[in-house]
């Protein structure tokens, strides 16, 4: 139970207490005034009676007066008061004592007064009635009234709205941040809005449990993994948390990107291996785009020794023996090997996948060469009849 509704259940029995206290003072206050008015009369009657007042006789007549008092009707104040009476315990002609608060008046030329005890008896039932009514109160806000919203879920109900929800969907998404979610995942939670989430997919991903959610994750590929995988908040921080290696799986015709399995068409797939190779035996890993008049041999027999390892197609390594390596060939290749990470990846996150170029200025030829890093390279080390590894649990894009 929320906080604000003990507070409110608090509240409305400590109003109950003050209404029995009142009822109770607005009972002793309604007796005495009935008194004032009805208590000199019964008095000097009865003082009358017995040819005025005797100091020997004030016992029998407070008994006297006190059974007159019984008869007086006073009702109670109120459902909470079941009755009310009045005792004396002293009369006299005079002045009363000081420390008395008798009452006082005048018959004839005599100055009297009588000291009166007043009592009240609350009304159990009555109190029953009311604290039942309480306790129902309490059950219908419970049931019926949505919890009170802080200031923090109010912040984000009005993201929420601001992402294109309506206020009764902001309110269904943003219950679990009532007690659930620390000051930490809202900050994370916050970010992915910065960062054009959905606020549904935001507040699922900040949510998420705490073995897989990661608020220094990259929140680029948690984007990309959240679109991959839109209901399991688990494999989408699993890629965001991946290292940005790019590993080739040829085993499997694909490669892994950031936690990602892509599958690439055979040729293109051992035409970027070939590059990565290049990229690794060297310390720049330029490769020099043939003439476009005279295909490259040298370079053609090493991609069919690769392909020829790595059952490539068998027109791919004809035409490459016939003809030798053309820089047609190399450009498609690579325009097919970008086409392909882009769509999965999106043009930003593929970039550091893709290929970087400089032109010569003597020649005005083109070399190529892979942008990821040599470090950031894994390439396959086993025989294609042998696969590389398990990767059953990794994402995979086809």
């Amino acid at each position: 139970m929320p906080s604000s509704y003990w507070l409110l259940a608090g509240g409305l029995w400590l109003g109950l207490l003050l209404l029995v206290a009142l009822a109770y003072l607005t009972a002793l206050q309604k007796l005495g005034t009935e008194l004032k008015h009805q208590l000199p009369e019964v008095v000097n009657k009865a003082l009358e009676d017995h040819h005025g007042f005797q100091q020997k006789a004030v016992p029998y007549l407070l008994e006297q007066l006190n059974a007159d008092l019984a008869l007086i009707p006073i009702q109670p104040a109120s459902l909470l008061i079941s009755h009310c009476s009045a005792t004396l315990s002293q009369i006299g002609e005079g002045a009363a004592p000081k420390d008395s608060q008798a009452m006082q008046w005048l018959s004839g030329t005599h100055q009297r007064f009588a000291s009166v005890e007043l009592q009240c008896t609350v009304n159990s039932a009555g109190i029953a009635v009311i604290a039942t009514l309480v306790m129902l109160l309490l059950v219908g806000l419970l049931w019926f009234v949505p919890a009170p919203v802080s200031m923090q879920r109010e912040k984000f109900i009005a993201k929420a709205v601001q992402s294109g929800a309506d206020i009764a969907e902001a309110l269904a998404l943003t219950v679990p941040l009532q007690g659930v979610v620390v000051e930490q995942r809202l900050l994370f939670l916050n970010q992915l809005l910065e960062q054009r989430f959905s606020f549904a997919d935001a507040m699922a991903l900040a949510l998420c449990r705490s073995e897989h959610w990661d608020p220094h994750c990259d929140l680029q590929w948690l984007k990309l993994g959240w679109q991959i995988y839109p209901t399991d908040c688990a494999k989408a921080f699993q890629i965001a948390k991946a290292p940005a290696v790019l590993e080739f799986q040829l085993s499997d015709s694909c490669i892994v990107v950031h936690g990602i399995q892509i599958e690439l068409p055979r040729t293109p797939l051992l035409y970027y291996y070939w590059y990565a190779s290049q990229r690794l035996k060297t310390a720049e890993g330029w490769v020099l785009n043939p003439a476009s008049n005279k295909p490259d041999q040298l370079l053609a027999q090493d991609i069919i020794v690769l392909m020829e390892q790595w059952q490539g197609h068998k027109k791919a390594i004809q035409d490459l023996q016939e003809q030798g390596l053309k820089a047609k060939t190399l450009d498609q290749n690579r325009s097919k090997i970008r086409d392909e990470l882009v769509s999965v990846l999106g043009a930003e996150l593929a970039q550091p996948y893709l290929f970087d170029s400089q032109k010569s200025v003597r020649t005005g030829r083109f070399s190529y060469r892979l942008m990821t890093a040599p470090e950031l390279l894994l390439l396959a080390q086993s025989n294609p009849s042998e696969p590389d590894r398990d990767i059953s649990e990794m994402p995979v894009v086809i």
